[in-house]
């Protein structure tokens, strides 16, 4: 009886070690980079900016190599007759490009305060033009880290 327990813990042990992540030394590894996109920046229709959810972009993360230069805030228009997408140069990225690059916070949350909060549709380009979309880091409960949307904010300021 104890080998056959044996036999079946094994390969259960096996299963949950293979799916354990690795820590490095800075930290949690990095969520598995989103895709980099040919020049020219894109917004999506607005069509498609209004159904996308918190669920469509699982990470903020982009690949360690991708140098931000510039970027665009695709930001949903409404008015009394129609519906539009407006794309907002960001000014000065560098600061931004800080604070989306910290991890997000891992671990379970005490108590969280109830809000809601809609990740901006961003996309960051390096000198080349290649680009890619970004969401802020978030805290242990999925709200922003406030060094983000502080960062953002000022960004996104017109001069």
């Amino acid at each position: 009886m104890i080998k056959s327990a044996v036999i079946v813990a094994l390969p259960a042990l096996v299963l949950l070690t293979g799916c354990a992540t690795a820590v490095r030394p800075d930290g949690p590894a990095r969520a598995p980079a989103t895709a980099v996109r040919p020049a020219p920046i894109a917004c999506p229709s607005a069509v498609a900016l209004q159904s996308e959810g918190p669920s469509t972009l699982e990470t903020h993360r982009w690949p360690l190599d991708f140098e931000p230069v510039s970027g665009v805030y695709c930001m949903l228009t409404r008015t009394t007759s129609r519906t539009f997408v407006t794309a907002i140069p960001l000014s000065d990225v560098g600061p931004l490009v800080t604070a989306l690059r910290q991890p997000s916070e891992s671990g379970t949350p005490r108590a969280c305060t109830a809000y809601g909060f809609v990740q901006p549709w961003i996309a960051l380009a390096d000198q080349d033009g290649h680009w890619t979309r970004v969401t802020f880091p978030v805290d242990r409960c999925s709200h922003p880290l406030r060094a983000a949307t502080e960062a953002f904010r000022v960004s996104t300021r017109r001069r």
